[in-house]
């Protein structure tokens, strides 16, 4: 797995509330996560890091970014 580039992780919680929507509803059932998936395919982010168990983890990968848990990125970041 390449080298994470913390320029490119987004942490969802830290998320705009003002972007456009796209159509992911057949991705994401949650009208309030869409922003988020749309931020990471518009900025190319590497990684996602949120605590949203029921709507984004389950997706694991959107494009080119990789969805984890904060714990899953931390203990990424250990082992490599």
């Amino acid at each position: 797995m390449a080298e994470p580039n913390i320029k490119k992780t987004f942490f969802a919680s830290r998320t705009p509330k003002n972007l456009p929507k796209p159509r992911l509803a057949k991705i994401v059932k949650d009208n309030n996560d869409r922003h988020i998936l749309a931020l990471c395919k518009k900025i190319g982010a590497d990684y996602l890091i949120t605590f949203d168990r029921k709507h984004l983890i389950p997706i694991k990968n959107f494009g080119q970014t990789k969805i984890l848990e904060p714990k899953d990125f931390i203990d990424y970041l250990k082992n490599d």
